[in-house]
């Protein structure tokens, strides 16, 4: 027989001949025993308490009871096996008297599902699961009813899906009456309806969150909730496109209650160590489809030549506030002070090098620009050198040994030079309301401009000298110099007339 044949003599002999049941006595708790099944995989079991039901041939596991086949493991409180249609039937122990709860829980490859009661059919790996929970991911779903498929497919009625760990209180969840998940790749979810702290928030005929692991296109996984600003609110909902390895594209929206709609794209592209960059921003508007905020970043790296690189970063926004309330959130600590652009190039010639970078601040009523070129000669001698050019190819030098060369002082005097050249201008605008001598009201603008150009120099120059054939020493020596010049424009546009004074300065 393919059954359990040494168990079930056991109880028979017991049942018929007391004195072999003596010999051969039943399992002990804990004992782990195998039975070979009908496809001739092995199952092993364990738990506190074995026994065995000759009338419908059932295995009964009581306490700390598993049940393992091939990659399936089945935990519970108690199992019954039952050995003519190798189907489990799992649960807890309401009444035991053991430390701690032990709910079924089915292990295998795809993931850990957990219920209240649960039966599995080994042969078909089939099963139902009562009140279940499973993870994926940052989610878990629950249901009523899960059934499980030989696949590992989930099909869950009456579930929901949140990213809440305390499934007794769940801030907000997805709810739907049919779900359908495939391991590995993405849940089904049919009539969604979104609730925060059990109030109904809005409703979906049906949406899909992407369960793959890695880089994949697929929806995004949304998060729902309540603030002070924006009271009710759901975030993320939109979708994911990696269109190749070397770019994708994000699109997602945020809802609030209070502030209306935000719109979320970003693109992203990168090839190999060539070249990388983004691109995104943000657009927000009210329900009645007026704008009130929006921003745009971009940064972007690329290698155009082994010696030549380009590097720029670019931020632009109606207001730092509306940056600040979608990006940093609101605590202060955390608040963007500016917005910063810049451009970079850098090429070199063997030891020399010139760069170029053009960087703009904006923060609230204050612009400032600065362009910087500098660049860098090597250091060469003050008097030329001669040198004996080695043989070419790979043919040996059959000439003599050249003598020593004894250089002059002058030929190991060293000198280089580099240099700087900045354009640095800043303006101020503030205004403000006065009031003149009729009483009557007017708006005031002051606008303060400042530009300061530099040019700098640094010279270079060392030597390594030696004296009486054993000492040796190094001088070394350089020199700077700045050349500037400033010049400030203060202008006061108020009462339709204008004053403008300006001050330069070298």
């Amino acid at each position: 027989m393919s059954r359990l044949i040494f168990l079930f003599s056991i109880c028979i002999l017991s049942s018929v001949v007391p004195v072999a049941a003596q010999t051969d006595p039943a399992p002990s708790p804990s004992q782990n025993s195998g039975v070979s099944s009908a496809d001739s995989v092995e199952i092993g079991y364990s738990a506190d308490d074995v026994s065995y039901n000759v009338a419908d041939s059932t295995l009964v596991l009581t306490g700390n009871a598993v049940v393992t086949y091939g990659d399936v493991t089945l935990k519970a409180g108690q199992i019954l096996f039952n050995m003519n249609t190798d189907m489990l039937f799992a649960e807890d122990l309401v009444d035991s008297m053991k430390d701690g709860e032990q709910p079924p829980t089915l292990e295998d490859p795809q993931g850990t599902l957990v219920g209240k009661r649960m039966q599995y059919d080994i042969r078909s790996r089939e099963g139902r699961i009562l009140e279940g929970r499973t993870a994926y991911e940052q989610g878990f779903f629950e249901g009523q009813s899960i059934r499980v498929d030989r696949e590992s497919t989930l099909r869950i009625d009456m579930g929901s899906y949140s990213t809440c760990d305390n499934p007794l209180h769940k801030h907000y969840s997805l709810r739907s009456g049919k779900i359908k998940i495939v391991p590995n790749d993405k849940a089904i979810v049919k009539d969604v309806v979104a609730y925060v702290y059990n109030v109904p928030v809005f409703y979906m005929p049906f949406y899909v969150l992407p369960l793959k692991r890695g880089r994949h296109s697929g929806f995004t996984v949304p998060t729902y909730g309540t603030g002070a600003t924006q009271g009710t609110y759901v975030r993320n909902v939109g979708y994911y496109w990696a269109a190749s390895d070397y770019w994708d594209f994000k699109g997602s929206a945020d809802f609030t209650g209070s502030q209306g709609m935000l719109l979320r794209p970003r693109f992203r592209y990168a090839d190999a160590r060539r070249l990388r960059g983004n691109v995104s921003g943000s657009y927000r508007s009210g329900y009645d489809l007026k704008t009130t905020g929006w921003d745009l970043r971009a940064n972007h790296w690329q290698q155009l030549r082994p010696d030549l690189q380009v590097s720029g970063q670019a931020e632009t926004a109606n207001s730092l506030s509306f940056v600040n309330s979608t990006t940093r959130g609101i605590d202060p600590g955390r608040l963007q002070r500016a917005l910063r652009s810049q451009l970079s190039v850098t090429k070199q010639w063997g030891q020399k090098s010139m760069d170029f970078s053009v960087r703009r601040t904006d923060r609230e009523n204050v612009s400032s620009q600065n362009a910087t070129l500098s660049f860098r000669l090597p250091s060469r001698p003050l008097a030329a050198t001669t040198r004996r050019r080695r043989p070419s190819g790979g043919a040996p030098d059959m000439n003599p040994a050249p003598e020593p060369i004894n250089y002059s002082w002058l030929q190991s005097v060293l000198f280089g030079y580099s240099g700087r050249i900045e354009d640095q201008r800043q303006k101020t605008t503030s205004s403000r309301t006065l009031l003149d001598q009729n009483l009557a009201t007017y708006d005031s603008v002051r606008t303060v401009g400042s530009a300061h150009q530099t040019i700098f120099h640094q010279f270079n120059m060392s030597s390594q000298q030696k004296m009486a054939g054993w000492l040796r020493f190094q001088p070394q020596a350089s020199y700077s110099e700045t050349w500037g010049y400033a010049r400030a424009d203060s202008s006061i546009l108020s009462g339709g007339g204008a004053n403008t004074d300006t001050t330069a300065m070298f």
